[in-house]
């Protein structure tokens, strides 16, 4: 709040209802898509993982490249 006035300002009205107002915003958004994209690379590591297949099943399943599975979502 202002410290002259008992009121907020104009700045603070809309700093107090837009989410970006915040200072630290971008710093949280850019965290939780880092976060986002370390469980998704989590996931298709383990897509491409064979010691987590039977055997039976290694020689007959077509593991994903890793590269090919990350192009599909960076474009």
């Amino acid at each position: 709040m202002n410290t002259k006035e008992s009121k907020p300002s104009d700045e603070e009205k809309i700093r107090a209802v837009l989410p970006w107002g915040d200072s630290g915003f971008l710093t949280a958004v850019m965290k939780e898509k880092a976060k986002e994209k370390a469980e998704a690379l989590e996931i298709v590591e383990s897509l491409v993982k064979p010691d987590i297949l039977p055997d039976e099943v290694k020689s007959i399943v077509k593991k994903p490249d890793k590269k090919e599975l990350i192009e599909d979502v960076e474009e």
